[in-house]
Parts: C-alpha cells; structure tokens; sequence
C-alpha cells in the first residue's frame, strides 16, 4: 500500500468521504474497504487507460515510419514510371502506398463497374483529375446483399457506382452547360454488325454506328450465319457455391472448334 499511497499522494481530497485519511486500511470497517476497493478499482483502471493511450499513439507512430520503410524501396520503382496500374481492390489495399505515390491523375476503366467506396479509396488530397471510362447502361456492380441493390427499393443503392451516379447528374443538366465533362462514344469497332443490330433495335443503343473494320469481317467458317441462337432444355447443374455449368453447352463450343 506503500506503493499506492505514493502514487496517490496528490488525489487523497478525491477519496470518498468514507474513507479515512489516515490510509490504516487493516482498520477499515467493511464499508470503508469496499469504497476504498471501488477507489482504487478506479484508479488503476484510469491509470491503465492513460498508459494505452500513450501505448496505441506510440504504435500507430511506429507502424506509420515501418510502411515508409517498406514502401520506400516500391516507391522508387514507381515514381520513376509515367503510368501505375492498381486494381480498386489493390488500391485500396495499399492506400498508404498509394498516398506516397500522390498520384495526381486518375484514370478509372469499366467505372461503371466499380463500387463508389472502392473508387474512393483510390483518391487523395493529391488527385487533381479524376477521368472515368465505361458505360452506365451495362451491369452495375455487384452487391452481395438484395438489401443493399437499388432493385430492392430499400433506398441504400450501394451498387450505383459513381460514373453512374455523375453520369445522371450530367444528363439531368441542360447539356453544354459549363462544367458538364460527358462525353459519348457512338463508333463500335469490336462486334460484328448482326450482334450490334440486337442493341440497336432494342433500344439500348440506338445511335450505335459500326465501325469500318467491323463491316469487313468475313463470314465465320464452317457456320451458315454469323450469328445464330441455340434453344435447348438442357439444365444447368451446380458445380460449387455459386458457380453453375452446362455440360451440353459446353460439348457443343468443343464440337463448334473442332
């Protein structure tokens, strides 16, 4: 008690009135005891508070200067390169890095696709210019809860990404209006004109233009048509988790190659 009366030398006004102040514990009744137990309970535990809080400050310090330590050897590498490529998922996993970095240019592809948390963890206080490639019509990002999609009506919308969301923002101005950053690219240069001709006629993209090198693709060999549909009732089977297969499908891409 030596050792706890020292440290409390300067607290004893704090003490319940209950206990004496003469600090003769082997004389305290058993009220007396139990306040100077609840005391001292408190004491300690304040005391041990303040010590990890100093702990966790020095640690995080520390923590801090190893990933400075660890990254510098990656930092020299990147910053002697024009161009760094990250996943969302890598980024935001290496934020540290990619803080260091300070990239000041961002360059976003299939956007439409990405979570807006994850497009976030991307960005710094260093990011000048955000550009954001893809296309707010195809498939949204994938949520794993119904709960938290836009479908569900539960007003979360966790699964509209920020291209879509900036997207609605721009079209819902009067266009050209300054400020808006909305561009449309209405050539296609990649499918054939029958597989273009399904997103034309169904509205999707009905100012969708071919491109002239799509226009010379010869016909597929071996096929009568470029483009056909295949109706069969054949089920899908689960083969693990959420993952599904067809083995007549499948028997047929290996007799269409052969």
């Amino acid at each position: 008690f030596d050792r706890v009366n020292s440290a409390a030398d300067g607290e004893r006004e704090q003490v319940d009135a209950d206990i004496p102040s003469d600090w003769r514990v082997w004389t305290y009744d058993d009220n007396q005891i139990v306040a100077f137990i609840s005391w001292l309970r408190e004491r300690i535990v304040l005391r041990s508070n303040a010590q990890l809080e100093e702990a966790t400050t020095q640690f995080i310090a520390a923590t801090q200067k190893l990933k400075e330590t660890q990254h510098a050897p990656q930092l020299r590498v990147l910053r002697k390169a024009k161009v760094v490529g990250f996943t969302t998922s890598g980024a935001a996993g290496r934020r540290e890095l990619l803080k260091q970095l300070a990239p000041q240019i961002i360059i976003v592809e299939e956007a439409g696709e990405v979570l807006e948390g994850h497009l976030l963890a991307a960005l710094s206080a260093h990011t000048k210019q955000l550009i954001l490639i893809g296309d707010h019509l195809q498939l949204r990002p994938k949520v794993e809860h119904y709960a938290l999609e836009m479908a569900s009506g539960k007003g979360h919308d966790l699964d509209i990404s920020l291209f879509e969301r900036l997207v609605g923002e721009t079209e819902g101005r009067q266009q050209g209006a300054a400020g808006d950053s909305l561009y449309t690219l209405f050539t296609q240069r990649r499918m054939r004109p029958e597989i273009a001709d399904l997103f034309r006629d169904s509205q999707l993209y009905p100012q969708l233009e071919d491109g002239e090198q799509v226009l010379a693709y010869p016909p597929v060999r071996g096929l009568r048509h470029s483009l056909w549909w295949w109706d069969h009732d054949h089920p899908e089977s689960r083969k693990e988790g959420t993952s599904y297969r067809n083995v007549e499908e499948a028997a047929m891409c290996v007799a269409l190659v052969q």
